[in-house]
């Protein structure tokens, strides 16, 4: 009779040991997962972070629209989108926009600090910069067509190969800038306008 009660035991406790087990089994491929999604999220996070260069603006790389008066800009910043974008008296000295910097919607930067920044090809056409300072920048072989420079300062400002077609230069302040290969025959000037030479008064520079 004993042999007869085992059996009947038996797969009871079986069941409750694979049972157990399973619970056990399901939990850790639980904390795994979560384990798994939590490392990924971080993992993304910090590849974000190490494509955004530091200097840039917490909403690189599309600002378009955004206000950035009186912000401070630096870094490489080539690819950002300042579509519309708001940069009246933002310090961009230490910042590089290139080539690829294309707004359908040009920017504002009156009154921006530029001095010293590197705009090596970059795209400016038709943005709006008024008395903006661009003295001792590196500009060279970038695009100023349309932009609105009155009153702007490019003293000493590397302009070889720029193109200023239709541009506004009433006012400026070009006295020493170097415009070897530039482009401003058909840039706007006026009695104000400081040519490189240190002339001014002329018609064009």
């Amino acid at each position: 009779m004993t042999p007869s009660n085992d059996h009947s035991t038996l797969p009871s406790r079986t069941l409750a040991k694979l049972a157990a087990l399973a619970v056990v089994a399901l939990a850790a491929t639980s904390l795994a997962a979560c384990g798994s999604s939590g490392d990924d999220s971080a993992t993304t996070t910090n590849r974000q972070a190490a494509k955004t260069p530091a200097g840039a603006p917490t909403c690189y790389p599309d600002c378009s629209n955004q206000n950035l008066q009186g912000e401070t800009l630096s870094g490489d910043l080539q690819g950002i989108n300042l579509t519309g974008a708001d940069l009246n008296g933002a310090n961009l000295s230490q910042a590089i926009l290139g080539a690829e910097d294309t707004w359908n919607d040009p920017p504002t930067f009156n009154g921006a600090s530029m001095g010293g920044a590197d705009l090596r090809n970059a795209n400016l056409s038709g943005s709006k910069l008024m008395g903006v300072g661009l003295g001792n920048a590196n500009a060279r072989k970038a695009n100023f067509d349309g932009a609105d420079l009155r009153g702007a300062s490019l003293a000493n400002a590397n302009l070889s190969f720029a193109t200023f077609s239709g541009a506004n230069l009433g006012s400026a302040n070009l006295n020493g800038a170097n415009v070897s290969g530039a482009d401003l025959s058909t840039a706007r000037t006026d009695k104000f306008t400081v040519c490189p030479d240190g002339s001014k008064g002329n018609a064009s520079c």
